[in-house]
């Protein structure tokens, strides 16, 4: 996995091999959601993250925030690129996204992008 060296995984593994690493990245022993704390200035596109004191989870896409809802991605969030936050992306996907994997995001994104 791209920007994953540290896992030794071979580079045609199974995904089954890959799936491993990633349950152990989102999973505490504990049974618990793992997260780690970074700015968001720092985080590439296609992060989710818990922003402030909300509760739903916002995805981080060109350096603006869209709070998440079952009925799909709301009004974008003004935000400082300063300000830390609670990264709910595992840390081996968010590490292959900074080594230039793409994400695909939802047309809601997009069309307040202004790009559909």
């Amino acid at each position: 996995m791209r920007g994953n060296s540290e896992l030794g995984l071979a580079e045609k593994c199974g995904i089954s091999e890959v799936d491993q690493h990633l349950h152990r990245d989102r999973i505490t022993n504990q049974r618990a959601k793992r997260t780690f704390q970074c700015v968001l200035g720092e985080l590439p596109d296609g992060v989710f993250v818990r922003y402030s004191d909300s509760e739903s989870p916002h995805l981080w896409f060109r350096q603006t925030l869209f709070p998440w809802s079952h009925e799909g991605y709301r009004v974008p969030v003004s935000c400082g690129l300063d300000e830390s936050v609670s990264v709910l992306t595992p840390a081996s996907t968010v590490n292959a996204l900074r080594e230039g994997h793409s994400p695909v995001v939802s047309l809601d994104v997009a069309m307040f992008l202004g790009e559909w």
